[in-house]
């Protein structure tokens, strides 16, 4: 199935706790792993052989009862310290539905609690988790060339480019014509008050595609 899904330019995401499951679905080719939380070290030295990318969910942890709650957090913590120092690749995925929607920004604060500076989070989140959804036709050095390629294109080239792409066919971080317009902005310093700035009190103003679902820290139906 993961060949197959290559084949056809898809990315392949593997929902496991299991350790045994998750080392198999890397060895296999899984591109990202969701969950992962009985994971040893074994199974991040896995990870760190190669560029399968983990979504670890720490908000189901931080929000589930578990007999083994301590453990997962141990590592967790251990993980988070080899992502800094970019031994293993990580996403930002939240798994809503355990804990009430519009509090996600709770996975984001637990990486900072176990030890990742915020640039390194806010990188996982935007950067990071495009390569979770991204086309296979951005990995490796192909990838890379297709990408300065896109970087150099005029602005009306690069829509032209784009809508021929789709939404994943476009790269992020860049506020630019032809772009997918998904945007934030935060109230108060993302360094010093982290958890604050990226609560749902903290983020002022939401777009995405274009559309304003929030102005000024107030909702409101895209215009």
């Amino acid at each position: 199935m993961i060949d197959t899904a290559h084949s056809l330019g898809t990315r392949v995401a593997i929902h496991a706790t299991n350790e045994r499951s998750v080392g198999l679905a890397i060895l296999l080719g899984a591109d990202t792993i969701e969950h992962g939380s009985n994971l040893t070290e074994e199974g991040l030295q896995l990870l760190a052989e190669t560029d399968t990318i983990w979504s670890p969910t720490l908000s189901v942890m931080a929000t589930l009862e578990s007999p083994n709650k301590q453990q997962t957090i141990d590592i967790f913590k251990a993980a988070i310290d080899r992502a800094v120092a970019g031994e293993i690749r990580i996403g930002v995925g939240g798994d809503t539905g355990p804990f009430p929607h519009g509090t996600n920004a709770l996975e984001l604060q637990l990486m900072k609690q176990f030890g990742a500076p915020p640039l390194h989070v806010l990188k996982w989140a935007t950067v990071g988790n495009w390569e979770v959804v991204r086309g296979m036709y951005w990995e490796g050095d192909i990838g890379k060339e297709r990408l300065k390629k896109l970087v150099e294109l005029a602005d009306d080239e690069l829509v032209r480019a784009t809508i021929v792409a789709g939404d994943n066919g476009v790269p992020v971080g860049v506020l630019r014509r032809g772009f997918a317009a998904d945007i934030i902005a935060v109230s108060g310093d993302l360094e010093k008050d982290f958890d604050r700035a990226i609560s749902a009190q903290g983020v002022q103003f939401v777009m995405k595609g274009g559309a304003i679902f929030k102005r000024d820290g107030v909702p409101t139906l895209p215009s």
